[in-house]
């Protein structure tokens, strides 16, 4: 089913349904678009089988960074705060993508039975920065966020937002200890924290599962950070691969772990 926000088609995939589900929105990268990142997450088999809709919009900003241009778009997000990944920043005039995101999710409630309590969101990169700025920014809005390679700090005090972050120990483009890309700003485990402090959460426990580091911050409205050894800037678990940004851990489902860890936040 396609969604018109303002004259932008969304794509929405959802199983039959008796009664109000919960929605899952899931952000894409950088040069990309909604319905690649569908390839990569997986999450529609996951929403047959678990009883959720899920929304994979689309940026505006065109972002043409590889020689191949993708059907549906080379798009990037309109970030606040940040750059492009070209280093440019946003055209003036660049739709508010906070604002978009949040019409995506009255627009699909209209259509369908959606519970609004029960709205998470996802995303990969650059879309894992846009999820970050939309519960940052609107946590009335959202009941969870799962970030994969893109986990960014909030911006400062707020209410409360359960967290599951998923980074690669070898991402080469957003690095575990941080640097100077203003994209990210600091390290990955700081970020997590600065969500636990946001939340009321901690202090962090770490567990080793295989070759997931999993540090905890436990609370009310907990934050997690999965930190997959070996893995690039990818999605674990998917079947696609994406060139050039390091190794995809098959060993390891990041969409089903996000959507476990929703499911309890939900059941909750």
């Amino acid at each position: 089913m396609l969604v018109d926000v303002g004259g932008f088609a969304v794509p929405v995939h959802a199983p039959p349904a008796e009664g109000p589900m919960p929605l899952l929105l899931d952000l894409h990268g950088s040069n990309s678009n909604g319905e690649q990142q569908a390839e990569l997450s997986g999450f529609r088999a996951l929403a047959d089988a678990h009883g959720f809709a899920v929304a994979h919009p689309s940026a505006a900003i065109g972002a043409p960074l590889l020689e191949q241009t993708l059907p549906g778009g080379n798009l990037a997000w309109n970030v606040p705060g940040a750059p492009l990944a070209v280093g440019a920043e946003p055209p003036a005039g660049a739709r508010d993508d906070i604002a978009f995101l949040a019409d995506v999710i009255a627009a699909i409630g209209e259509r369908m039975r959606i519970r609004p309590s029960a709205v998470v969101v996802t995303g990969f990169s650059g879309g894992g920065r846009m999820a970050c700025a939309l519960a940052d920014a609107r946590p009335d809005l959202i009941a969870g966020l799962a970030p994969v390679a893109g986990l960014r700090a909030p911006h400062g005090p707020g209410s409360a937002v359960p967290v599951l972050a998923v980074h690669g120990g070898d991402d080469a483009v957003n690095p575990l200890a941080g640097g100077d890309d203003p994209r990210w700003r600091e390290s990955v485990h700081d970020a997590a924290a600065s969500w636990a402090a946001r939340n009321g959460a901690g202090p962090a426990i770490t567990a080793e599962e295989g070759r997931v580091t999993r540090a905890s911050w436990l609370g009310a409205a907990p934050v997690e950070l999965h930190v997959v050894h070996g893995g690039g800037h990818t999605w674990p678990g998917s079947a696609v691969t994406l060139e050039g940004l390091g190794a995809v851990a098959h060993d390891v489902d990041a969409s089903a772990r996000i959507w476990r860890f929703f499911s309890g936040l939900l059941r909750g």
